[in-house]
Formats: C-alpha cells, structure tokens, sequence
C-alpha cells in the first residue's frame, strides 16, 4: 500500500527584495510575532574564549546572562525566514519567503555552548545525512571488500 505525502504547506512568494538577516535562538519565549529592531537593544561580545573549538560570545536579555556561538549552516544548505501570506480563506498555508540566513546564533543561559547541546547536534545531522545517503559506485564498493577480507582474515587466525 502506497503512502500519500501530506502537504503542510505552500511557499507562494518572495519578499521584495531578499535579504540576508542575523538569526538567534534564545532559550526563551517572546510575545511576539514580527519584525524587530534587534541590533539596537540586543547586542553582544566576543568573549575571546572558545568551547568545543567554537568562539564564545556573551550577551544579556532582560537582565540575564547568555552565553552563545554562531554556527554556519552546512555547504549547500540555506535557511529561510517565513511569514504567513495575507490572509486567503480557501488555503491558510501558504507562506512567504521574507529573508534568508547562511548561520544561527545560539544562545544558553550561564552555560557554555558546547557541540552537546541540541542545535550543534541537529546542523551536524544535516551533514551526517547527506553523507550517509549519497550514492556509493561500485569502485568504492570494490575499494573496500580487499580490506574487510584482510580484517576478517586476521580475525579468523587470532580465533584459532
């Protein structure tokens, strides 16, 4: 039996003009769904020191202390910031492309950003899952049997 794929939604435009925008995940909820002018009351600093090989940066929001890092997204990969498009009664999920971005600060309260937390692991997947699958050809196929047929050969003779 053949599954039918569930659309959960359409992209039927692009902004005026696409631009490029600074994204940040805080580790809290904000009552509101908008543009925001970000730069002029949240900004933050380098701190000069790196965890996990990423640099660390410091920031506070509302009084309290965040520690983040900016994270590329993977090589072919962008990200794109989505609003819903104006009100149409017959189909409410269609959206509308507003502004793209290639990274994502993260941020955690007083704990240092560490390639353990959740969105570090989630960008490494999008890596993981290109390599594990892309197409393999038979000459890579072949490349590898002479070294698993060594490997299991010496194993047979230390059973021995």
């Amino acid at each position: 039996m053949a599954m039918e794929k569930e659309e959960v939604g359409r992209i039927v435009g692009y902004g005026d003009k696409l631009s490029p925008c600074s994204l940040h995940h805080l580790p809290c909820s904000i009552a509101h769904n908008g543009p925001a002018n970000v730069s002029a009351y949240f900004g933050s600093k380098s701190t000069g020191a790196k965890a996990d090989g990423m640099e660390i940066q410091e920031a506070a929001f509302r009084g309290r202390r965040l520690l983040g890092s900016t994270l590329p997204l993977p090589q072919n990969h962008r990200g794109f910031v989505l609003e819903k498009a104006p009100s149409n009664p017959d189909d409410p999920d269609e959206w509308v492309v507003r502004s793209e971005f290639r990274e994502i600060t993260y941020w955690n309260h007083d704990t240092m950003p560490s390639f353990c937390d959740s969105l570090p692991r989630c960008i490494d997947w999008l890596n993981i899952s290109a390599s594990i699958h892309k197409p393999v050809t038979a000459d890579q196929v072949a490349s590898v049997l002479p070294i698993e047929e060594e490997a299991m050969a010496g194993k047979r003779k230390s059973e021995v």
